[in-house]
């Protein structure tokens, strides 16, 4: 086992720098032992994958993952420490500093990204079917540094020299439309590995890329900005994460990124029930759970009944019923920032027909309640 590992370190370390192994820095060290890593678990990976999609599966929707460092979290999990030790050893080289090399991944910032991580780390573990959505955040929130004793904010580009546990599933684009925009979302998949168990679920996070890369016309007139002015607003929907939402525009890029992650994952979801189930709907929520991790991505409520409406032409009642027998709801704190509320005209600007859809749930759900005797 350990001479495999070794074997396989060589050689992507090898490819990688253009070096001899010995000669690698750590970093190319940890990107060697990483791809080595994902090349054993494929094969498990691959078959969780096709068992889970044809059965009951609980989808996890967060805004962040606070998942820590994936190549030492692995080799624990695949119980390949000693291992791996051996492999470095050989080419001269200390795990520890191959470990330390690792970029954290910034796709989350505190307890609610952990929680997400360490529900995704336990699922995995105890066999259960469960796949994450979110985001790839480019810069994910910020890398803190002082300064003459007061905070800097600087990006963390994390994926800057690669990441071998995210990969890029460009065969399986789906596309979102807003009222001003249509956009592309290209998931890139990470795998879960499970402690003491050969099951390896998926997090799945969504990248939003333009419906075409560059304006050549533009370009070609010597509008060098107008070039890229479309590919850089389809780029701010993962650029960062929580982006400051003290302005309107702000507020509007915040919903934005929501609805797009959401209407992905949705639209990932139908396509797997239909490919198994067929394309009556009404069993849907018999294979499928959604656990909403607070309320960043509630937007998937009105946008699954949008589907189910609009796209698949089913009634309210049938809709909505499948909508409540669908979704779970985390509620992490009272407290006002973590209680979301958006105005009015932000719906209106991205999505008249979800806003029709909210507004028609928000009468229903009134007339409920008066039936009751409320006022």
């Amino acid at each position: 086992m350990a001479d495999n590992l070794t074997h396989s370190l060589g050689s992507f370390t090898r490819s990688i720098s253009g070096r001899r192994a010995e000669d690698s820095t750590p970093m190319e060290f940890w990107t060697g032992m990483s791809q080595a890593v994902v090349e054993r678990i494929a094969e498990n990976w691959e078959a969780t994958t096709q068992k889970y999609a044809a059965g009951r599966q609980e989808h996890y929707f967060s805004a962040e993952f606070l998942m820590g460092r994936a190549l030492l979290n692995n080799l624990d999990n695949l119980e390949l420490l000693e291992q791996a030790k051996e492999a470095t050893n050989a080419f001269g080289m200390n795990l520890t500093d191959v470990l330390e090399a690792e970029h954290d991944a910034s796709l989350g910032n505190g307890g609610l990204g952990r929680l997400a991580a360490c529900f995704l780390d336990s699922c995995a573990t105890m066999n259960l079917p469960v796949r994450g959505y979110g985001i790839l955040y480019r810069y994910g929130l910020f890398k803190q540094a002082f300064e003459n004793g007061n905070q800097r904010e600087h990006p963390d580009p994390w994926m800057e020299e690669g990441y071998p546990f995210v990969i890029r599933r460009e065969e399986e684009p789906r596309f979102i439309n807003f009222a001003d925009m249509q956009v592309r979302a290209i998931p890139y998949d990470m795998p879960i590995t499970g402690y003491g168990t050969d099951n390896v679920n998926t997090l799945r996070l969504w990248k939003s890329e333009p419906m075409e890369e560059f304006d050549y016309e533009a370009f070609n007139s010597q509008r060098f900005t107008d070039a890229i002015i479309e590919r850089e607003r389809v780029a701010d929907l993962c650029r960062v994460l929580y982006p400051n939402d003290t302005t309107f525009e702000g507020k509007v890029l915040r919903v934005r990124q929501q609805y797009f992650f959401v209407s992905a994952s949705l639209q990932d979801m139908v396509e797997n029930y239909i490919n198994h189930h067929g394309d009556d709907l009404r069993d849907f929520a018999k294979y499928n759970c959604i656990q909403l991790n607070d309320t960043h991505p509630v937007l998937a409520i009105p946008e699954l009944m949008r589907i189910l409406l609009d796209d698949h032409g089913m009634d309210w009642e049938d809709a909505w019923q499948i909508v409540q027998n669908t979704f779970a709801y985390t509620n992490h704190t009272v407290l006002a920032e973590a209680l979301e509320t958006w105005e009015y005209a932000i719906f209106q600007r991205l999505f008249p027909r979800i806003l029709e859809i909210v507004a028609e749930i928000d009468r229903r759900f009134r007339m409920e309640l008066e039936a009751l005797g409320f006022d």
